[in-house]
């Protein structure tokens, strides 16, 4: 698989999140706006209030999207021996990229997932080469790596 259609569509992926957290955020700030030409009573000061700490939430995700995509951007793909960020690796006949988590995508007409080098498997199958066996959850595999 041409890793460089893998990094632009976990790119893609990571930027349609992104672009979705700030409208959500955008639709909260505008709730928590008061216009203050005009009285405001309480229950309307309260849902402005709880509008505001659910932006502050929105804003979290934004700045998760912001660092994914800088860590996929960081990230060599080129060709790996060991797994490592950047390798495409095939667990139990699924694809995983080692760079970010991710949901499950498409590319090339193959399912893949991103996983965190902060995520547990990783730090079993971490340094591995294509071949290798692990055990996982008490289940024995082995690691390909593609690419």
């Amino acid at each position: 698989m041409d890793k460089t259609k893998i990094k632009a569509a976990m790119l893609a992926l990571e930027e349609g999140a992104l672009a979705y957290a700030r409208e959500e955020y955008e639709a909260y700030v505008a709730g928590a706006r008061l216009d203050r030409s005009e009285p405001i009573d309480d229950d309307q000061q309260a849902q402005a209030n709880v509008a505001r700490y659910m932006s502050d939430a929105f804003d979290d995700d934004i700045h998760d999207h912001l660092a994914k995509l800088a860590s996929i951007d960081a990230i060599d793909f080129g060709p790996k021996q060991r797994v490592a960020p950047g390798a495409l690796v095939e667990i139990a006949d699924r694809l995983f990229v080692v760079a970010v988590a991710t949901g499950r995508f498409q590319c090339d007409g193959r399912d893949l997932m991103g996983i965190s080098p902060a995520a547990p498997i990783y730090s079993v199958v971490q340094g591995l080469r294509s071949g290798d066996s692990f055990v996982f959850n008490d289940r024995e595999y082995s690691v390909g790596l593609v690419a």
